[in-house]
């Protein structure tokens, strides 16, 4: 509800929760595999934005799927800002939107700091397609701006290879690594090697490393 943090996650360890708020994330990334757990954990925090009195501007091109990220969290469409975005012209203008709430808010004319969260789904599949050139900008607003707007980002892919991260890396502020490779566990948040555990690649389902803005 209002007023209260999100959980994050729980320890692995201690089973305690890991509370916060977008602050801890910023623009994030969630990578994993397929069946790894990554689509589940972007529901839980974009349902509990949106009970917090967020907003939501969703890109999903396999919205149509019923293991969507869009179907799964349609008992929260009145949170959306508008239509799920599906292919490339509504994406497009999806993300357009979402500019012009981040350029409204740094230039005062849209009041508010209620949450306004972005998120794409199949990030490296669009990076790979008409809008290779497109979204890098717009989302590097949101990360270089958005965060003192209280406007966010949320980003995911089954593979962070060379294309899905390229000179994107420095606009991740943090990371969900569910179960993947470990080449690409690293690429993700941009580690040196020895600083990523090697067992990503054996994870269980719902399982998963976070690196937040505190660099913890």
């Amino acid at each position: 509800g209002h007023n209260r943090p999100l959980l994050l996650g729980y320890d692995a360890a201690s089973g305690q929760p890991i509370t916060g708020s977008w602050e801890r994330l910023y623009t994030a990334g969630i990578g994993g595999l397929q069946g790894s757990g990554k689509t589940w954990a972007a529901v839980f925090l974009l349902a509990q934005s949106a009970l917090q009195g967020g907003k939501l501007i969703l890109c999903d091109p396999h919205a149509h799927d019923p293991e969507s990220l869009a179907a799964r969290l349609a008992p929260m469409s009145a949170a959306l800002l508008c239509d799920v975005a599906s292919d490339d012209r509504s994406i497009l203008a999806a993300l357009k939107l979402a500019d012009s709430k981040l350029q409204g808010r740094n230039g005062g004319t849209i009041p508010g700091r209620w949450p306004i969260v972005c998120a794409i789904d199949e990030w490296l599949a669009l990076r790979r397609g008409k809008l290779a050139d497109e979204l890098p900008p717009l989302v590097e607003g949101f990360s270089t701006e958005g965060r003192k707007l209280g406007c966010y980002a949320l980003l995911l892919a089954q593979r962070w290879d060379k294309d899905a991260v390229g000179d994107f890396r420095n606009t991740l502020a943090s990371s969900y690594v569910y179960r993947m490779r470990p080449a690409e566990a690293r690429m993700m948040p941009g580690l040196q090697g020895g600083a990523v555990p090697d067992d990503t690649m054996t994870l269980e389902p719902g399982t998963c490393y976070l690196l937040d803005t505190r660099g913890d």
